[in-house]
């Protein structure tokens, strides 16, 4: 229960930080950049993950390997969002909780990380608000649709294990005026 709160905190602080911040795509060029797999390598190349992946085996009792991957697919999740601004996207379950995580253990550098990928704060919402999104259906269907935007982008297979489950939350996507 801590932890929501902590979590419903930080996301106050983080939409607060947007409201004020004038978004523009700055360290990646994101507006140049046409293959999502291109701007992932561009988005890790030189970023140290290893307090965000310690932060994941140490809270939730995870394998090296295990937080390892689940950051990587966050990553690779924060650059699907970036590029696909009017989709909404449903993580698996363990990108999910990187995602909370990374809010949580480190709100100012998420804010800078949204700033610089995607020009704008990627909200993590829960169900109920998501099914207000305009192209939702529910969220075994968003969740299909990012596994095959993760396919497309990234290969086939890149989630390897056939065990993932869509998480209760997601990225509503926006209006295409917006």
């Amino acid at each position: 229960m801590r932890a929501k709160a902590l979590l419903y905190q930080a996301i106050l602080v983080i939409e607060a930080a947007g409201q004020r911040a004038s978004f523009k795509f700055k360290l990646l060029g994101v507006q140049a950049v046409k293959n999502v797999n291109d701007l992932f390598e561009k988005f890790v190349k030189g970023r140290d993950r290893t307090p965000l992946i310690q932060r994941m085996m140490t809270r939730h009792g995870w394998s090296y390997q295990r937080a390892e991957r689940a950051t990587k697919w966050y990553d690779m999740f924060l650059c699907i969002a970036a590029v696909h601004v009017t989709v909404t996207l449903v993580p698996c379950t363990d990108m999910d909780k990187v995602w909370e995580e990374h809010i949580l253990c480190n709100t100012q550098e998420y804010v800078q990380i949204c700033h610089d990928l995607c020009g704008r704060l990627l909200n993590h919402v829960d169900q109920k608000t998501l099914a207000q999104a305009e192209d939702f259906k529910d969220v075994s269907t968003s969740f299909e649709h990012t596994k095959h935007l993760f396919e497309e982008h990234f290969g086939p297979n890149v989630l390897e294990d056939d065990s993932h489950r869509p998480a209760a939350c997601g990225r509503p996507g926006m209006a295409a005026s917006e």
